[in-house]
């Protein structure tokens, strides 16, 4: 791994590895850090608007969740599927585009099921189209 992307790896590890000393102390502190909810972690008011749609899912309540854990090299297990086709759902162009670079650069460490999906989304991937 050459040094820029070893570089950028390392930031997105220290994103997710920023609530560890933080939230240990109190719940209260956990429900505002943005390093536990990139890990996964939902929110009490979340949970409660997520019953009240009827959403039963995994969900990850994080903006560019994705980008990060593809940057860190994170596992993406099968629980995550349907959040994983919610986050390529975007019509934010941009991001979906830069997400495309960040596995086209650091690879996709993800079960053979998301790796699936988002093989089907890359090949259908084309700037300024969906």
């Amino acid at each position: 791994m050459n040094e820029k992307k070893e570089t950028e790896r390392k930031q997105a590890i220290r994103i997710l590895n920023d609530c560890t000393k933080y939230c240990s102390s109190s719940v209260e502190a956990r429900e505002s850090c943005g390093g536990c909810a990139v890990n996964g972690y939902i929110s009490r008011a979340t949970k409660e608007q997520l019953k009240a749609e009827g959403i039963n899912y995994p969900f990850i309540n994080y903006a560019g969740w994705l980008r990060i854990w593809v940057q860190a090299g994170k596992f993406i297990p099968k629980k995550y599927l349907i959040v994983v086709m919610e986050e390529l759902k975007d019509n934010n162009r941009a991001y979906l585009g830069a997400l495309v670079e960040d596995v086209e650069y650091f690879g996709l460490n993800a079960c053979d099921e998301v790796k699936n999906i988002f093989n089907i989304f890359l090949n259908g991937f084309e700037v300024g189209k969906k």
